[in-house]
This record gives C-alpha cells, sequence and structure tokens, in this order.
C-alpha cells in the first residue's frame, strides 16, 4: 500500500475525489496493484472551483547497483537507496536477499529504524557455478504491511585474461642498439636500426597489430632493445605472450632471435623467453612472469640478428604483445 498525503480536517464545502485510490480525508490510499510510475490524478472540488494534482507512483525504495570482483567466483555488491517512505506505517525497515540456489549471499538481511536509514549496503556474494550460469537475485524491502521487490539478473562470465596490450595503450618506452662486443645505448640514427608501434603488420599473409623492429647492421650487427615501464604486474601469477615473425617482402632471411627479459627495482636482468622467429609464420612466444606478481619492473623486447651474425631482412614483428593472467576469473556480472 502507498499513501499520499496526511489526517486533517476537511473544509466542509471541500470534496476530493480520485479514480483508482481510496480517499480517507487528506489521504490518498493508493492500492498495492498500482504499476511503479504510473500516474493517479486527484480532483478537489471547493466553491464551485476545480483543482486537479497528479501523483507518481514510486516504490518504497529505488536501489543503485555496484558490482566488484574481488576474486574467482567472488564479489562485493554495493547497494545505494533512494528511500520514499511518506505516509507508511511501521518504524522498523527489512532488507533481504534472496539469490538463487547457486549463489551464497552474506549477510542475508538487514533491519534499520526507519529514523536511521543507511545510505548503502554491503554484501559478499560467493559462487563455484560454471560460466554460462544465470540466475535472479531478488531484494525484498518490507516496512509494516508495505513489500517492495527488486531483482537483479546475474551472469557469470570469465573475465578477460587480457590485462595489458603494449601496443594499444601510451605505455612509455625507449630504445636502443647493442652491436657485438660494445654496450647498450640509445640509438643514434645511424645503425639502420628501428624499433616502433606498426598496424596490420604481414606475416605468412596474416597480419597483427604490434611493433615493428630490425636489429642493427650498418657499422656492426647486433640486437635492437626496447624497455617498456616501469608496470605493476598484477599479484597473481601472469604471462607475456607475442606473436613473432620476420614481416613478409623481404630477401631470403636466416632468422632472428626474439628475446623477452625482466628488469626488477634492484637492476637485475632476468631473460624470460626466447625464440627464434622466421619468415611466412607467426610463432607464439610465452614469458612466465609470476616470480614478479605484484612487482614493479621493466619489460624489455629484444631482437638479435642470431648466431650467424646474418642481418639479412630481420624484419622483426612483434604481434599482439601482451600481459595475461595466467587463470582467468569468473566473475559476476549484471545483464
Amino acid at each position: 500500500m502507498k499513501e499520499v498525503g496526511g489526517a486533517g480536517r476537511l473544509p466542509s464545502l471541500l470534496q476530493i475525489s480520485c479514480e483508482g485510490a481510496k480517499v480517507d480525508g487528506l489521504t490518498i490510499i493508493i492500492p498495492e496493484s498500482a504499476v511503479i510510475g504510473g500516474r493517479v490524478w486527484v480532483r478537489a472540488d471547493w466553491q464551485g472551483e476545480t483543482r486537479w494534482w497528479d501523483f507518481t507512483v514510486v516504490p518504497i525504495v529505488r536501489w543503485q547497483v555496484n558490482l566488484q570482483t574481488v576474486g574467482d567466483g567472488k564479489s562485493k555488491i554495493n547497494l545505494r537507496p533512494k528511500w520514499c517512505l511518506h505516509g507508511l506505517e511501521g518504524e522498523q525497515v527489512t532488507v533481504t536477499f534472496k539469490p538463487p540456489s547457486w549463489l551464497t549471499v552474506k549477510p542475508l538481511q538487514w533491519k534499520f529504524q526507519r529514523n536511521n536509514l543507511p545510505d548503502q549496503l554491503n554484501a559478499e556474494l560467493v559462487t563455484d557455478a560454471s560460466v554460462g550460469t544465470e540466475g535472479t537475485i531478488r531484494i525484498v524491502t518490507t516496512i509494516y504491511e508495505h513489500r517492495h521487490e527488486a531483482q537483479i539478473q546475474v551472469r557469470v562470465v570469465q573475465e578477460p585474461s587480457t590485462v595489458l596490450r603494449l601496443d594499444k595503450v601510451q605505455i612509455p618506452f625507449t630504445w636502443g642498439i647493442c652491436r657485438r662486443g660494445g654496450k647498450e645505448q640509445l640509438d643514434d640514427g645511424k645503425s639502420g636500426a628501428t624499433f616502433h608501434r606498426s598496424e596490420a603488420m604481414p606475416v605468412g599473409g596474416v597480419r597483427k597489430d604490434g611493433f615493428f623492429s630490425h636489429p642493427p647492421y650498418i657499422g656492426g650487427v647486433g640486437y635492437v632493445w626496447a624497455q617498456f615501464g616501469p608496470l605493476t604486474l598484477p599479484n597473481e601469477p601472469c604471462v607475456f605472450r607475442v606473436w613473432v615473425g620476420l614481416m613478409d617482402g623481404g630477401d631470403p632471411s636466416d632468422g632472428a632471435l626474439f628475446i623477452v627479459e625482466v628488469l626488477d627495482e634492484q637492476g637485475k636482468l632476468h631473460r624470460v623467453a626466447e625464440k627464434l622467429g622466421v619468415q611466412k609464420e607467426w610463432r607464439e612466444l610465452v614469458a612466465d612472469l609470476t616470480e614478479f606478481a605484484g612487482k614493479r619492473v621493466w619489460l624489455r623486447l629484444i631482437a638479435d640478428v642470431g648466431p650467424n651474425d646474418n642481418s639479412t631482412a630481420d624484419w622483426a614483428s612483434w604481434g599482439e604483445p601482451r600481459i595475461e593472467l595466467k587463470t582467468p576469473k569468473r566473475i559476476l556480472s549484471v545483464f
């Protein structure tokens, strides 16, 4: 039942009428069957004049819902209410969660005095249901004989495993060269080397976005390096994945050596993966970064001319370079 107005004495000649609702003195009693968002028109006649008022039917409470993932199958739900208890009897408000059988909610119920209503509610949601499972969380709010039910449709989905694409965000990086027997240096523009973002690089006819690089070949061969960061890695097992190969269109090549290194905050270099990249096919290179989970590091990508020191057509291409979680989380999604 929803009520508008309040008790009072009516002027003797005032007449109030309302279709679809009951009039009791100055109180308009709206039935529970009234549609939320519907309009109720009230007519008042007094001394030959007529006045009209319209009211919008509103629920006891409207909820703003926010879900936050805290782990695999674990979420926190935050509810922010907009209360509307005008004209309702009762002093105690009860809010009860009624989740589907595959979902555990803690706590399930809250009780408040109407003069001390909260501006937000928080609960923990836990499930071991498989990806694709769907259901309805019912939130029932009651005060005295008045009841309102809101519904939240939820689905278990798999969180995207990619945490970061190196080529899709403006992560700062520097690059340079190292000739055989020499020291690393920033490129002076005279070595023939390069390292830059590139789109739709074809290797074996398959195009990928990422970075194009070439080791030095003028004044001596060696390798080209790029250093990204600093990066704070996810605080859980993760890997670096990239497709490597030599871009189409060059003379025959004996391949280039692709290397991934991690530089830690103590200044120590860790070689975490390497693979020979060749023409006409992309090869996947995977580096396990779990040892550095949660730490601040710099990621280094190196393209070397290879053991034969042959730099011919070493058009070293890094496709879709990304940091991924080893095990993607299951999360709850509102739909």
